[in-house]
């Protein structure tokens, strides 16, 4: 983004970013992306100044052709795999095989990015520019520490998710596009103070209780913590430090 549009990021850093994407749990319902995202915020002038949003949808409704693209991949690896078993090794590859991840990269940067024919668009072939990069633990953009966090309750029943700050978060049981919500979630979060919030004029409040009472388009304050990872340490025991310096402070019957 910053190399080909450049024009599109305001001092070079993303400040509003919503996410949308179909509902696969294992891949994109991670505590850690929605910790590394509000994280992002303290470094950025702060929650009034910062927006990050995951939407998701029903599960298996994302297709597209990016998925055919990725199918088609996976295909051309699974037949180089194959062929390096029946017929010796092959020559586009560091190892005459496919083993390990630098493999796959090879096949695939052999096949699409650099194979025959593949710089024209056809009705079969919509993407004509391959480009694809290699990222390893020792070689990765977004810094991967090894963290645990508590449980974040009812993930998996919740479809949006608006960071609000280092730990906590509001969700809401389901996404509403209505122009009124799309303004809220755009750097207004910081008016969200209370345990629960509805957005002022919701085109789909008034048809979302559900059946235990509750209205699927209202927000509720989550709450998660970091317990190990980089600085959790040094945090805790600056929390300690502020609690019992309250506790100095207390008089008998306070």
């Amino acid at each position: 983004m910053l190399e080909k549009f450049p024009e599109d990021i305001s001092n070079g850093r993303i400040t509003c970013l919503h996410t949308k994407s179909d509902n696969a749990a294992s891949h994109f319902k991670s505590r850690k992306s929605l910790n590394y995202f509000s994280r992002l915020i303290n470094e950025r002038d702060g929650p009034a100044n910062c927006a990050y949003v995951y939407s998701f949808g029903a599960s298996h409704h994302g297709k597209g052709k990016w998925d055919g693209a990725g199918g088609c991949m996976k295909h051309k690896v699974d037949q180089a795999t194959s062929s390096s078993m029946t017929t010796g090794t092959i020559s586009y590859t560091a190892s005459g095989y496919i083993k390990i991840v630098t493999d796959v990269y090879d096949c695939s940067v052999y096949h699409f990015q650099d194979g025959a024919h593949r710089d024209q668009k056809t009705v079969r072939n919509g993407f004509n520019n391959w480009r694809f990069h290699l990222y390893t633990s020792n070689k990765n953009p977004v810094p991967r520490p090894d963290e645990s966090f508590t449980p974040l309750k009812d993930i998996l029943s919740n479809y949006q998710f608006a960071i609000r700050q280092e730990g906590v978060l509001y969700n809401q049981r389901r996404v509403c596009y209505c122009l009124f919500c799309i303004e809220a979630i755009r750097f207004m979060m910081t008016e969200w103070n209370g345990e629960k919030h509805n957005i002022m004029g919701c085109c789909m409040s008034g048809v979302g209780n559900d059946t235990d009472e509750t209205n699927v388009y209202t927000f509720n304050k989550s709450r998660y913590e970091r317990t190990s990872g980089p600085n959790v340490t040094q945090r805790m025991q600056q929390d300690r430090r502020s609690i019992n310096k309250k506790a100095n402070a207390l008089n008998i019957g306070d």
